[in-house]
């Protein structure tokens, strides 16, 4: 049977412990993002230490671990505050790599992808005797068509629009994907149809209303689709390392620079890189796809030089960059 004295001991090392656990909970599940949720949780180690006094704890030991706990929840709930504030104002389908860092948990393709690893993704089964791949991503009806002369190399078209991919001409070394990339992984999203055939088509809303090609309700645009979304570093991840990647043309209104970015240094697998760009202006409301401010710096820093001389003063343009130095991903 156990002493009366050892009943109090026991209960106050238990409430104790109680205070200790409720407070590294808290600490650890991130439930410390408000004022409100701060108070609550004060509150209750405060009640917490009361109790261990009067079941016999030493005061100047609670009163010491109630100061230690307080102090480092309040550190806590300003980090937490911190956290919690929005990010810069790009839209979610779209974080360019300096608001990334403030965006919510990347998915896991694309957090690999942003560390330098390759995500593990299941490896696509391409044609026998294929060697090389090129890449062309928003294809419109009209993507890069495999070389003729050289039946090593297909080509993998992107182009998230049913009716448009339809219309694509078949050949036994092209594959077509249903799906449109950007950053992040994994989901649906609605995609605005806008211009013939879907030629202007994109996961954003136009910046120009009245443009020709944003069109009107009499000529049957702008439609509405769901597509799914998949981050570039999935694609590149999904084609075996045995296969040389040649070549990667873009033509995304507007998430160009939002999905090669996404693919972290595994874009280093593509010796050329082709790619639509803003210049001063954007067609597209919260895209990040300017050639100064956007591709050219992280370009660079991927170690890709630009060999397209003359591009517009403003508007829509292309550029193509080509590697220095080997694959090194």
């Amino acid at each position: 049977t156990m002493r009366g004295g050892d009943s109090g001991r026991v209960s106050s090392r238990y409430v104790i412990l109680t205070v200790i656990a409720i407070f590294f909970s808290s600490l650890f599940s991130g439930m410390i993002g408000s004022q409100m949720t701060k108070t609550y949780v004060a509150n209750k180690l405060s009640q917490k230490i009361d109790q261990s006094k009067t079941m016999g704890a030493s005061s100047e030991s609670a009163d010491k671990l109630l100061s230690i706990c307080t102090t480092a929840l309040e550190s806590k709930g300003g980090a937490a505050a911190a956290v919690a504030a929005p990010a810069a104002a790009c839209p979610p389908q779209t974080p360019c790599p300096q608001c990334a860092a403030t965006a919510p948990a990347a998915a896991p393709a694309a957090a690999a992808a942003a560390g330098g690893e390759a995500p593990k993704v299941p490896l696509i089964e391409l044609p026998e005797g294929i060697k090389n791949v090129i890449i062309n991503i928003g294809t419109n009806y009209n993507p890069i068509m495999p070389p003729e002369d050289d039946p090593t190399t297909m080509v993998i078209a992107v182009e998230p629009i049913l009716e448009t991919a339809a219309r694509i001409k078949k050949h036994p070394r092209l594959s077509v994907i249903l799906a449109a990339i950007a950053s992040g992984d994994g989901r649906f999203q609605t995609m605005q149809v806008h211009n013939v055939g879907g030629a202007s088509s994109s996961l954003a809303a136009p910046t120009n209303k009245n443009a020709f090609w944003v069109g009107t309700k009499k000529d049957g645009w702008p439609s509405h689709q769901i597509v799914p979304v998949m981050s570039m570093a999935t694609l590149l991840a999904s084609i075996p390392r045995t296969v040389n990647i040649k070549h990667l043309k873009t033509d995304m209104q507007g998430f160009d620079f939002a999905a090669i970015s996404s693919a972290g240094r595994m874009i280093r697998r593509i010796p050329e890189v082709y790619a639509e760009v803003y210049v001063g202006t954007a067609s597209y409301e919260g895209v990040h796809n300017d050639l100064w401010k956007d591709f050219e710096p992280y370009m660079k820093e991927m170690g890709y030089k630009r060999t397209t001389e003359n591009v517009k003063k403003r508007g829509e343009d292309n550029a193509m960059w080509v590697r220095e130095g080997a694959e090194d991903v």
